[in-house]
């Protein structure tokens, strides 16, 4: 039996090395760049925190007018300059051979890129675009002058000038579309200041506002009909959606608003009701989703038809506070969250007030938290520096904390059938 040599055993580890390097190239292309990329915008906003105080919102609110967007525009040539090149520079240097052929592969890539995702072509990518066919030629300038005085470089120039053309119309058709979307969105939002029957929100995430309507908030409250429903219409008029006959009649609400949930959560836009119980300062409110054609309400429970499983109380008189959308999720998993307040009764400690309950979007409904999911949870809205109420800043303290009697007779007053009734029927 013939042993291998060390010559042979270091042919075959260069080949390979060679192997592994062109199986690399591409992965490691787009780790590196994307880390690289992503430290320069971190570095970045950390500089100029005010230049991105509302772009985190861009995708996520459709018609938010976004400030300061051509002062971002340095931002965009250099994020550009960084991954167009790098992109190319990378994968190039990793590739032992063919290192020109390679560079056109992560060209190729880069277009067929912006292709796929051809509905949302961002500024920066047009940037990082133009920087890719700047790093092929700085790269293999004695190539690329090769080829564009051969018999094909009127083919090669045509059809790289057709792409970019492409590429461009599209960006411009997109950002056309969004104006008009924009335009659309901010004429509904002064419709629902003129009337206060109606809330603009997105709620089948399309991008284009919805109309939210609560016939019972028309500024003639004593003709409405108690058995209208609750609808949803497009920026036609066109009825897109009511709640279901479990629901009932259509409640009395004081204000109505939308819910922007964190993402990941894996939910729309939501409507969020809220309305008087017994007097100004006890509130329910009620949260609707967009389920096919009905406006159904995200309760307590998993599939109930009980309105007292999905109505959030509080007594605290500035009704249930919801974490989630625009002012970030709740605790460091970024959750979906309601949390029913209430003044302690009778008052032992001035001035506090209770976290009742504490409800988490499980995605299907909001399950309460209890035990050491409670005390988590809690400790983050206690640590909220900017919390407050509708009544200036205010303590706050544990269910647990309260005086058992209390516990008693809040069970008893949120609960009873007379203030169900009244919260929903007026």
């Amino acid at each position: 039996m013939v042993k291998p040599s060390k010559k042979n055993i270091a042919s075959l580890l260069r080949r390979l090395l060679v192997i592994f390097r062109f199986i690399l190239f591409l992965p490691l292309s787009i780790l590196i760049t994307n880390a690289i990329t992503d430290l320069f915008k971190n570095k970045y906003q950390e500089l100029y925190p005010y230049l991105f105080r509302y772009k985190v919102f861009e995708n996520l609110v459709p018609g938010i007018d976004i400030p300061n967007e051509s002062k971002l525009l340095p931002f965009y040539i250099i994020t550009g300059a960084i991954n167009g090149i790098l992109w190319i520079a990378v994968g190039t240097i990793i590739a032992p051979k063919k290192k020109f052929l390679v560079s056109c592969i992560l060209l190729l890539f880069s277009i067929i890129f912006l292709l796929f995702i051809a509905d949302d072509i961002k500024i920066e990518y047009l940037f990082s675009y133009l920087f890719s066919i700047l790093a092929v030629v700085l790269l293999h300038p004695k190539r690329v002058a090769k080829i564009l005085k051969s018999k094909f470089n009127q083919s090669i120039i045509l059809g790289l000038v057709l792409i970019s053309v492409l590429i461009f119309g599209l960006f411009l058709n997109n950002k056309s579309k969004n104006k008009l979307i924009w335009m659309t969105n901010k004429k509904m939002e002064l419709e629902a200041e003129i009337k206060g029957d109606r809330v603009p929100l997105d709620m089948n995430g399309d991008g284009i506002y919805e109309m939210f309507i609560n016939p019972a908030m028309t500024s003639n409250n004593d003709k409405y009909d108690s058995n209208s429903s609750l609808v949803l219409k497009d920026n036609a008029g066109n009825v897109l959606a009511t709640t279901p006959r479990w629901f009932g009649d259509t409640p009395k609400s004081f204000s109505m608003d939308r819910v922007t949930p964190p993402l990941g959560s894996g939910l729309n836009e939501v409507a969020q009701v809220n309305m008087y119980v017994d007097n100004v300062y006890e509130t329910a409110s009620l949260f609707l989703r967009l389920e096919d054609n009905l406006l159904k309400p995200i309760c307590k429970v998993e599939g109930t038809t009980s309105m007292s499983d999905c109505l959030f109380y509080s007594t605290d008189g500035f009704g249930v506070a919801i974490w989630g959308g625009l002012y970030g999720g709740l605790g460091d998993d970024n959750k979906l969250a309601v949390v029913e307040l209430v003044d302690e009764y009778p008052k032992i400690r001035a001035g506090k007030t209770v976290v009742w309950g504490i409800y988490i979007y499980n995605g299907s409904f909001f399950e309460q938290q209890l035990g050491k999911n409670y005390d988590k949870y809690f400790d983050n809205i206690y640590n909220e520096k900017e919390w407050r109420s509708g009544r200036g800043y205010i303590g706050l303290i544990k269910k647990s904390d309260m005086d058992q009697n209390s516990i008693d007779y809040l069970n008893k007053k949120l609960y009873s059938t007379l203030s169900l009734r009244q919260c929903v029927v007026e």
